[in-house]
C-alpha cells in the first residue's frame, strides 16, 4: 500500500514538473524512475523520507551523488493542496539536524518558487562544476 500511495505522489510531482518545464511525459517514463528509484532504497544509497501521505524527500548519499556533496536532494514534493503549512520546511530542517554535511540539489531555472524556498531555509551557493550539464536547471549546494 505504502508503494501505491508514493507512487501516486511521485507521478503527480514528475506530471508538474514536466508542465513547468513545457515538456511532454514519455510512455513508461513515470514507472522507471520510479522504478530506478526504489533500486537505489534497496542498494541503500537513497533514502525516501515520507511526509505523512502528502508529499516525500528524496536523498541521495554520497557516493550516489556529486563528489564534493555528501547528500543530495534528488526530489522534494507536497501535494499542492498542502503546501504553505510548514510541512516541508519542517522536514527538512529535522533530516539536516540528524545528517550534518553538505548537501547539493538541482532547481529548475523557471521555479522561482522552489529557489525562494531553499534561499529561506539556507544560503545556497551555485556549484559550477562538471557535473551540472543541463542547460535547464542550476546546481546550488549548502552546508549544515
Amino acid at each position: 500500500m505504502r508503494n501505491k500511495k508514493r507512487y501516486k505522489l511521485f507521478s503527480e510531482y514528475i506530471t508538474e514538473i514536466r508542465n513547468l518545464m513545457n515538456k511532454t511525459i514519455e510512455p513508461n517514463e513515470i514507472h522507471n524512475m520510479f522504478q530506478e528509484i526504489k533500486k537505489n532504497i534497496r542498494k541503500r544509497n537513497t533514502e525516501w523520507i515520507d511526509i505523512g501521505d502528502v508529499g516525500f524527500i528524496i536523498v541521495g548519499k554520497s557516493p550516489n551523488c556529486n563528489p564534493s556533496c555528501d547528500y543530495y536532494i534528488e526530489e522534494c514534493y507536497i501535494a499542492p493542496e498542502y503546501r504553505r503549512q510548514g510541512l516541508m520546511t519542517e522536514t527538512i530542517k529535522d533530516y539536516v539536524t540528524d545528517h550534518y554535511g553538505t548537501y547539493c540539489m538541482f532547481i529548475i531555472n523557471e521555479n522561482a518558487i522552489a529557489k525562494k524556498f531553499w534561499e529561506s531555509l539556507f544560503i545556497i551557493n551555485v556549484l559550477n562544476d562538471r557535473f551540472n550539464n543541463n542547460e535547464n536547471c542550476t546546481q546550488y549546494w549548502f552546508k549544515c
